[in-house]
């Protein structure tokens, strides 16, 4: 890198995905610590070599709080810690309060055991196979999903027209899904952004 006019070292960019599957901090805590030990043997050899970072950027969001603490590093990037979701609450993140994303959808359909909504997997992203969980109505369970449609069970079910709110097992592949996000307070609309990312390809 010296040798080339055309490359700015500027310094290292590390993504512990690894640690977002686990549940206990303490062994959370004890991966990071594991990931900063390599990156700090890392940028001692590149300062051996002449080359001193500026930038080390690091983290997700379930080992933020921990990066937080490392005195070497300049920059955290946490990305669903904007909004948080189902799995940083099963992780101990954060509590169910604390997420504030969801997709706000409404029952088209009502049977005797089950409603239907009007959104699917093309407006709520189901990585990993797990379905959305319903905040708004805390007795209701989505038991099934197609493209377009969401069915619900429970008792008791939602009227005709009702509408539900449900929150994403991960956030990420949600948001993109969306033209713009509207943003709340209680029931009055602040503003509505448009999501920048919409419909991009690497």
């Amino acid at each position: 890198m010296k040798k080339s006019p055309h490359v700015i070292f500027k310094g290292f960019m590390g993504y512990d995905g690894h640690t977002a599957s686990i549940k206990e901090f303490e062994k959370r805590e004890e991966a990071v610590d594991s990931a900063y030990d390599i990156l700090l043997q890392v940028k001692r050899e590149f300062e051996r070599g002449g080359l001193t970072p500026e930038v080390i950027s690091v983290g997700e969001t379930p080992s933020a709080s921990i990066w937080a603490t490392k005195e070497e590093v300049t920059e955290l990037q946490p990305g669903t810690y904007i909004f948080y979701d189902i799995h940083q609450v099963e992780l101990g993140v954060t509590d169910i309060d604390h997420v504030s994303a969801y997709v706000l959808s409404q029952v088209i359909s009502k049977g005797e055991d089950r409603a239907v909504l009007d959104v699917g997997y093309k407006g709520v992203g189901i990585e990993l196979g797990v379905y959305p969980t319903v905040i708004s109505h805390k007795s209701l369970k989505v038991t099934s999903m197609s493209e377009e449609h969401t069915v619900l069970r429970g008792d008791p079910l939602p009227g005709l027209e009702e509408r539900i709110a449900l929150v994403p097992y991960h956030i990420c592949p949600t948001v993109d899904l969306w033209d713009e996000a509207v943003l709340v307070d209680k029931d009055r609309v602040i503003t509505r952004l448009r999501i920048e990312a919409r419909g991009k390809k690497v």
